[in-house]
């Protein structure tokens, strides 16, 4: 029976970019896909449980007792943005296992106008990535993973399309119920720009640290954010 970890996060850097996103970008990709990952601070990367969502940020993190596990969220976000993703993990070699993923974003819908400000009709904005994970055991505390991410994006008439990676590293040891995992998310760029406005992929650095607390059904998870970026100053103004 998998033991549920209520878990206390201290995020040493909050995501607020991925809050204030804005339609174009790529800060669709941070948006917590369940509910769990939500009310822990959205980027935890070193909790070692049997649950396939936990591996978002951190690939590194599956493995074989996430076999068969279908994993689906959908989320009404701000006004008529809708978000759904839906991901499937299955066994990989003797202890890792392969996951597959989609993560759709809608913005809804908008009415055009020209220069003149004669109507042009109304039209769409959304956002769609793939992605393919794995994971697999180093050693015996040692766990290593990837993902390759397929992103497109149509505005209207225009289009984008870009390819990320994610890579992580976790160790783990059951007996003293101490994780570390070290995780870069969303390395890569786009391949087609929408328009003549180049976007850069949101890459993130980041740095866990979890301990089960003994004879207690709780954890104290750490999680650092964004630690690529040490120059803040600019949420201050907001």
């Amino acid at each position: 029976m998998t033991r549920r970890i209520l878990s206390i996060v201290s995020a040493l850097l909050l995501p607020l970019g991925t809050l204030a996103q804005e339609v174009g970008g790529y800060g669709f990709l941070d948006i917590p896909v369940s509910a769990r990952l939500s009310a822990m601070g959205g980027s935890v990367i070193s909790i070692s449980e049997s649950e396939s969502s936990l591996t978002q940020h951190n690939p590194s993190l599956l493995g074989s007792d996430m076999h068969r596990q279908v994993s689906l969220s959908y989320l009404n976000w701000l006004s008529d943005i809708h978000l759904a993703n839906v991901s499937y993990t299955h066994r990989f070699l003797s202890e890792g296992a392969w996951q597959a993923g989609v993560r759709y974003v809608s913005y809804g819908e908008f009415e055009g106008y020209d220069e003149w400000g004669v109507s042009t009709g109304s039209f769409s904005a959304h956002d769609v990535a793939f992605t393919l994970s794995v994971g697999h055991p180093l050693t015996e505390h040692w766990r290593i993973g990837g993902s390759v991410r397929a992103i497109g994006s149509k505005y209207e008439s225009e289009s984008a399309f870009a390819l990320g990676v994610d890579a992580g590293l976790n160790f783990y040891n059951n007996e003293t119920g101490r994780s570390w995992s070290l995780s870069v998310t969303n390395l890569g760029g786009q391949l087609k720009s929408l328009g003549e406005r180049h976007i850069h992929m949101p890459t993130r650095l980041l740095v866990g640290y979890t301990k089960e607390l003994e004879h207690l059904p709780f954890a104290l998870t750490l999680t650092g954010l964004d630690l690529l970026n040490w120059d803040h100053t600019n949420l201050l103004d907001h």
